[in-house]
């Protein structure tokens, strides 16, 4: 029998996550009117990426009974391994953008920023989903 992924947030965080990538993608669309190829272009690496480092956490997440206190592994070094990722997301989060102001011009430079908000929150619609789908197949 296949493993059922658990999501382990509410609809509401769904929602949220919905109502921001939707404000983002409205916004780039007003912003590059018929363009909006670049912020697809933008966002789908970091829809991908997202996705597969969510799916991992999530399942981590899953296997500790969606305890974030056991979170971080049996091992040290798998805990060190975590510890890494969780860092550099930070970094790539809230850094990245900074850096990127003195090299794009601002019109760029906020299009990137609408397809980070995108490419985090996006993931969380499509998991959630995802998880819906594989519970109403358990069922049958």
């Amino acid at each position: 029998m296949k493993e059922v992924f658990s999501y382990p947030f509410s609809l509401r965080w769904v929602l949220l996550s919905l109502f921001l990538s939707v404000c983002s993608f409205v916004l780039a669309l007003i912003i590059l009117g018929i363009q909006v190829y670049i912020f697809l272009l933008l966002a789908l690496p970091q829809v991908l990426f997202f996705t597969a480092v969510k799916v991992k956490l999530y399942k981590k997440l899953d296997a500790t009974d969606l305890n974030p206190l056991l979170y971080f592994g049996d091992s040290e070094q798998e805990s060190s391994f975590y510890a890494i990722m969780l860092i550099a997301l930070v970094f790539f989060g809230f850094a990245l953008p900074f850096l990127l102001l003195f090299l794009l011009e601002t019109i760029m430079w906020f299009i990137s920023l609408l397809s980070f908000v995108f490419g985090i929150n996006m993931p969380e619609l499509i998991l959630f989903v995802y998880s819906k789908k594989q519970k109403r197949e358990s069922l049958e």
